[in-house]
């Protein structure tokens, strides 16, 4: 037979509630803020005969424990935004000695109330009205100073990337879809316009992110560098845990588009830009200068998606050996000559191949201007993007635990 060992039960403490020497207690929120140097100061505390409260910009108020009647937490509905809520410590006249905003554990919240000698916390509706001030009321700082300008700085960045993406697909699409599309080139538009926004946001979360990483970074590093102490490695919030954050769902669309606008426009740009180098430099050299005419053509088609117009350019000249040539004329840096009627003009063409031939006023004009310029620099820096969130996505999986337990020869 076994029998129970008899002594006293112990008491555990819930997550958030710490016990201290002569059965006080330590009281952090759930979720608590941090600086840039991973250190969570917002506590609240009693020792001895007083009511500590601490928070950030080395803030520390002292209440007498025997003015302390009760604690309370409080939520406050918005119309706009989330809602407001908190803890409240009370006088015996139920008013607020102090007022500190947060999620505050409710069971580590009433074991640290019965440690202080305090009766359980209660709820305490919310709202300037129903919550009275005490004389001396002081308000918690459970947020760093200068948090509000980041987040303006965050919501400008995400904003200017959203219209950043959304303008860069657009502009892309309409320089690189042809004419001959007609009425499809909206729908193009529309779908680019969508595509280059999510990107735009994707681009945005990872960037607000590494500059976070970069400013804590160089935040450590000097104080290491004034010789204040620093922790080795700050502690991760107690929210994320051991879990690892899934990245949003718009990441899989933000993928293809970068790589439709990145690599793939710059392929297409660098290639179409180097054929015309070449084509300029071929009739340069052993090019023979003639007189011609240039004649737009278009062709009018109409179908279920509306009515379409195809331009057909061509340069009609007679070569020095008499024979009547008439050739399609090529767009050199984006140089056309559309809705044009017959003009006359200086036509080079290559008497080897009469056929290859071109405006001699094209052949000045260089093929990386204009619109290749913009593709030039827009593919670069979707390649970037697209590289930078492939080198990302790498590493986190290297860091996984699967890949960990996969490494491990156990």
């Amino acid at each position: 037979m076994t029998g129970r060992r008899k002594g006293k039960k112990r008491h555990r403490s819930p997550a958030g509630a710490e016990p201290h020497d002569g059965g006080s207690a330590l009281l952090r929120p759930i979720d608590p803020e941090r600086d840039l140097l991973g250190r969570a100061p917002v506590r609240l505390q009693v020792e001895g005969d007083l009511f500590l409260g601490h928070g950030f910009g080395h803030q520390r108020v002292v209440i007498p424990l025997s003015s302390v009647k009760a604690l309370g937490t409080y939520f406050s509905p918005r119309t706009r935004g989330a809602p407001r809520r908190g803890l409240v410590v009370l006088d015996a006249e139920d008013r607020v000695l102090l007022k500190a905003r947060g999620d505050w554990p409710a069971d580590a919240l009433g074991d640290f109330a019965r440690k202080a000698g305090l009766p359980s916390p209660g709820y305490r509706p919310g709202g300037r009205r129903r919550l009275r001030r005490a004389k001396g009321c002081r308000r918690l700082r459970t947020a760093p100073r200068g948090s509000w300008l980041v987040s303006v700085f965050a919501t400008v960045a995400l904003l200017g990337c959203l219209v950043f993406g959304g303008a860069i697909a657009l502009l892309l699409a309409t320089q690189t879809v042809p004419r001959s599309f007609g009425a499809v080139r909206v729908l193009i538009d529309i779908v680019a316009l969508l595509a280059g926004t999510a990107a735009g946001l994707t681009a945005s979360v990872y960037l607000l992110k590494a500059a976070d990483t970069a400013v804590k970074w160089l935040a450590r590093w000097v104080a290491r560098r004034l010789g204040h102490d620093v922790p080795d490695t700050p502690p991760a919030p107690p929210s994320l845990g051991r879990s690892r954050r899934r990245p949003p769902g718009f990441a899989g669309l933000a993928v293809p588009v970068l790589a439709i606008f990145g690599p793939i426009v710059l392929t297409v740009t660098i290639v179409s830009g180097v054929r015309d180098e070449h084509l300029i430099d071929r009739l340069n050299r052993h090019g023979v200068s003639t007189s011609g005419t240039v004649e737009d053509r278009p062709a009018v088609s109409t179908g279920g998606h509306g009515t379409s117009i195809t331009h057909h350019v061509e340069l009609t000249f007679t070569t020095r050996d008499g024979r009547y040539v008439t050739t399609s004329d090529r767009s050199i840096g984006g140089v056309t000559y559309t809705n044009l009627a017959a003009r006359d003009v200086t036509v080079v063409y290559d008497p080897r191949h009469p056929a290859t031939a071109a405006v001699g006023r094209q052949l000045r004009i260089s093929p990386w201007h204009g619109g290749r310029t913009t593709n030039l620099v827009s593919g670069s820096v979707f390649t970037v993007l697209l590289l930078a969130y492939a080198a990302l996505r790498l590493r986190g999986r290297r860091t996984s635990p699967r890949s960990e337990r996969r490494r491990s020869p156990h």
